[in-house]
């Protein structure tokens, strides 16, 4: 039985006679039980395709090493075209506009000067613009979703760092000015007890023992708490007091009852003559008339 075929195919007939009852029809132009369009599979050119002759060990191997080696060198290439290493670098790959580049410092005053924000502050401006722009474009490449999150996050690592040397330089001036203010001023005096109550309130224990082994501060017994405790006054916006301290032990009330009892006109009686002269201190004394006592057993006597 021939094979139905319309374009000399030259190719076997399909198996499935079933399905073609029982004839024998081209499997190429006639028939799709294959799975191929048939308009598919006659858009392909005629006969059998040349199959691959299979490499030699060498062969493969002189060929993968090859394939291997063109890769490295694009790999190379590509990372050496990537890497910004200079200005243009960074102003091709970021975008800057003309007048950013024009208004940059030059590129001595980059490599050399320190003080560009101290002289040239428009220059450094510009130069913190770019930096911005550098952070903002990389942010919004690494991550598309939340960049503004990202840079946060860098700020909060960068700002501190900064922020904990200043303050630790700052700390330290202000630690030795107030010791040395704490040291100078008079003993007791209103302007040492405010100077001694900022002390102990804004140095740390840590800080006050180091001034202390440095001898730079002598802060002993309950000076540290009477500190605490003129700060507190002093916050209440209350004014600081001298205090009035007295050593006695007796009652004056008692003494000056006394005294005036003894002086009395009905105990004593002043002479017109005479006087005796009472030293109070090295420096004081006072001059007293004579005095006769007026009740006694015997005679008058003059003291």
């Amino acid at each position: 039985m021939p094979i139905e075929c319309d374009y000399n195919c030259k190719v076997p007939y399909c198996r499935n006679l079933r399905k073609h009852q029982n004839r024998q029809v081209c499997s190429r132009c006639k028939c799709d039980c294959d799975g191929n369009n048939i308009e598919v599979k006659l858009s392909r050119k005629r006969g059998k395709r040349k199959q691959q002759k299979p490499l030699g060990s060498r062969t493969a191997k002189k060929k993968a090493r090859n394939l291997i080696t063109e890769q490295n060198t694009e790999d190379a290439s590509w990372l050496e075209d990537k890497v910004i290493r200079s200005l243009q670098r960074l102003v091709e790959a970021f975008g800057f506009s003309e007048s950013t580049v024009r208004n940059l410092p030059s590129e001595y005053s980059r490599e050399n000067d320190e003080e560009i924000k101290k002289n040239k502050p428009k220059l450094y401006s510009t130069m913190t613009q770019a930096l911005l722009k550098v952070l903002n474009t990389s942010a919004n490449i690494l991550y598309p979703a939340a960049p503004a999150e990202l840079l946060d996050d860098i700020g909060a690592k960068l700002v501190p760092e900064r922020r904990n040397k200043t303050h630790e330089k700052i700390g330290k001036s202000f630690s030795n000015i107030i010791a040395l203010l704490y040291e100078k001023l008079p003993k007791a005096s209103i302007e040492k007890r405010v100077v001694r109550a900022v002390l102990v309130k804004c140095l740390t224990n840590k800080e006050i023992e180091e001034l202390k082994r440095r001898g730079r501060l002598t802060l002993w017994g309950k000076a540290k708490q009477m500190g605490y405790n003129d700060f507190k006054t002093l916050n209440l916006g209350n004014l600081l007091q001298n205090a009035n301290i007295k050593r006695q032990f007796i009652d004056e009330d008692v003494v000056e009852a006394m005294v005036r009892h003894i002086l009395s006109e009905d105990n004593i009686g002043i002479l017109s003559w005479g006087g005796k002269n009472v030293w109070l201190d090295h420096a004081e004394s006072v001059e007293l008339p004579n005095f006769i006592r007026r009740k006694s057993l015997g005679m008058g006597k003059v003291i």
